[in-house]
């Protein structure tokens, strides 16, 4: 059994962020900072995406795509609002041949969304990080397993 603190809990450490990760952080929690819009080298070598955010919206679709994800024990509710926003955003391919995307920010997003912001999928698709991918051997020592 792992005790619930070692748990990895990545969270995107930008803006509103950032004050987040510090306090899961005082509060003894294994938290991992995440900034979405950066692409670290682990990412470059790969050369698919050009950010994290892009590589987890797109990771977690084909991993739910080859049955590796599944969210039939979350609420009802909850399965139908994460639905909704994993639907939102549309993406296109970057001067590099790179699949990206679209920002929440996007003003075609916005007007498509109706303003909504898909954080709950955002969260869910961090949930699913797979941290030592994005992050490489700097996340490696921040991962704790219970023995």
């Amino acid at each position: 059994r792992i005790p619930p603190r070692s748990v990895p809990i990545a969270v995107d450490d930008c803006g509103i962020g950032g004050g987040v990760t510090d306090q899961i952080r005082v509060e003894g929690w294994n938290v991992i900072p995440i900034n979405a819009a950066l692409c670290p080298d682990s990412l470059k070598e790969d050369n698919q995406y050009p950010n994290i955010r892009s590589f987890l919206w797109f990771g977690v679709a084909e991993a739910a795509l080859r049955g590796d994800v599944s969210i039939t024990r979350l609420p009802g509710d909850m399965i139908q609002a994460l639905r909704s926003q994993l639907q939102l955003p549309r993406y296109k391919m970057d001067n590099k041949g790179r699949r990206v995307v679209e920002e929440k920010h996007d003003v075609n997003f916005k007007k498509r969304s109706g303003g909504r912001s898909p954080d709950l999928a955002d969260a869910f698709n961090l949930s699913m990080t797979p941290v030592s991918s994005v992050l490489g051997e700097q996340a490696a020592g921040r991962i704790q397993v219970a023995r």
